[in-house]
C-alpha cells in the first residue's frame, strides 16, 4: 500500500496536483512537506501528493538498516513499485477532477519521477532534479558507489563463467569505450537498445537476469575490479537508462535540473551518456550552482520554480493541441 500525505489549498480555482518522490535517505514526509509542498501552495496554488519510497519509512524492512537497501534487485524493486503506483495515483486523481498533473522528485526521486512519468503515457509535467538520463554511473562511479560492498558483487557473479566473461570485459580502456559506443553512439541500434555486444555480456550469464543481479550493497569498495564495475553498469544501465523508456507524451512540458558539480550523479564529458535532450526533445535543462548535497539542501526555491514552470509549458502545449485541433476541424 502506497503511504501519502496530501495537501491542497483552494482546489477548484486550479485543478492541479503534482507527486513528489522521496531522496535517498528521505523516510518521511517533513522535508517535502517543508521544502516543497507547502511553499508551493503559497506560491502558486499547486496541490501535492507526497509519495513515501518502497524501503523507506513504514515500508522500510525489518533487516534493513535506515536507507542501506540491502540487495541490487531491492533498487528495481522500488522503481518497479514506484512506476505500477504513479499509474494508479495519477489515474485518481484524474478521477478527482484533476486536470494538470505533474511528477518531481529530488536525486533518487528525480530518476523515478522520469521513469513514472515516461511509463505514464499521457502528457504530465515532469521535473526531475539532480538526477540524469541513467543512474549506471551513478552506482559505478559516482561517490554513491563507494556504498556497494563490492568484493560480494565479485563473489556472486557466476564462478564458472568468469572467465568467460574475463575474456569478453576484461579488455583495455579504448575497447571498453568501443563497447559504449555501440550503445550510445551514432551507429548504436536505437531499436534494439539491449542488443550489441554489450548485451551480449550479459546474455552468457546462466538463467533469469533478475536472479543473477549481485547482491548486497552497504559499504566500501574492497574487492572492486574492472569485471564487477562494468556489469553493475550493464544492470543498472538496463532498468534505469530513458532510452529503454516510451518518450515522454510531453517532452516540452519538461524541466529537468542539475548540478554542475555533482559528483554522486556524474555527466563526464568523455563518457558515451545519453543526453537528457536528446531522449527528451524539447525539454529544458537548468543547471544549478553547487554539489549534489548542497543544491539538494539551498535550492529548493529553484525546484519549486522548475515545477511552476513545467505546469505552465504543459498548459502552453496542451492550449496549442487545441488550437490545432479546432483548426482541423
Amino acid at each position: 500500500i502506497c503511504v501519502l500525505y496530501l495537501i491542497a489549498k483552494q482546489w477548484y480555482q486550479r485543478r492541479v496536483r503534482g507527486l513528489h518522490f522521496a531522496a535517498t535517505g528521505d523516510h518521511s514526509f517533513w522535508r517535502r512537506s517543508r521544502f516543497l509542498a507547502r511553499p508551493l501552495v503559497r506560491e502558486f496554488n499547486i496541490g501535492s501528493v507526497i509519495v513515501e519510497n518502497p524501503f523507506y519509512g513504514s515500508r522500510k524492512p525489518k533487516k534493513q538498516v535506515r536507507s542501506g537497501i540491502r540487495h541490487v534487485s531491492d533498487l528495481f524493486t522500488m522503481g518497479s513499485a514506484l512506476i505500477a503506483e504513479t499509474q494508479v495515483l495519477l489515474g485518481w486523481l484524474q478521477d478527482q477532477g484533476y486536470t494538470r498533473l505533474g511528477i518531481s522528485g529530488v536525486s533518487l526521486g528525480g530518476h523515478n519521477a522520469s521513469l513514472a512519468a515516461a511509463v505514464w503515457g499521457q502528457p504530465v509535467a515532469t521535473i526531475p532534479c539532480l538526477s540524469w538520463s541513467t543512474a549506471a554511473h551513478t552506482f559505478s562511479e559516482g561517490l554513491v558507489s563507494s556504498a556497494c560492498v563490492w568484493n560480494v558483487l565479485r563473489d556472486q557473479l557466476s564462478p564458472d563463467k568468469l572467465d568467460e566473461i574475463h575474456a569478453v570485459i576484461q579488455k583495455t580502456e579504448a575497447d571498453v569505450q568501443d563497447m559504449l559506443m555501440s550503445r550510445y553512439g551514432p551507429d548504436a541500434d536505437n531499436d534494439n537498445p539491449g542488443a550489441e555486444r554489450i548485451m551480449n555480456i550479459l546474455d552468457q550469464l546462466p538463467g533469469n537476469i533478475l536472479d543473477q543481479l549481485p547482491g548486497s550493497l552497504g559499504g566500501g569498495t574492497r574487492g572492486r575490479d574492472k569485471i564487477t564495475t562494468l556489469y553493475m553498469r550493464l544492470v543498472v544501465d538496463e532498468f534505469s537508462n530513458l532510452k529503454h523508456y516510451p518518450v515522454l507524451a510531453c517532452p516540452e512540458a519538461a524541466v529537468v535540473v542539475v548540478a554542475n558539480s555533482d559528483l554522486y550523479v556524474p555527466r563526464p564529458p568523455d563518457k558515451d551518456l545519453p543526453h537528457i535532450q536528446e531522449i527528451w526533445p524539447g525539454c529544458e535543462m537548468r543547471t544549478v550552482n553547487g554539489g549534489h548535497i548542497t543544491s539538494y539542501l539551498t535550492h529548493n526555491h529553484t525546484f519549486r520554480k522548475a515545477i511552476n514552470d513545467s505546469f505552465d509549458r504543459l498548459d502552453l502545449w496542451l492550449k496549442n493541441q487545441e488550437h490545432e485541433e479546432g483548426h482541423q476541424i
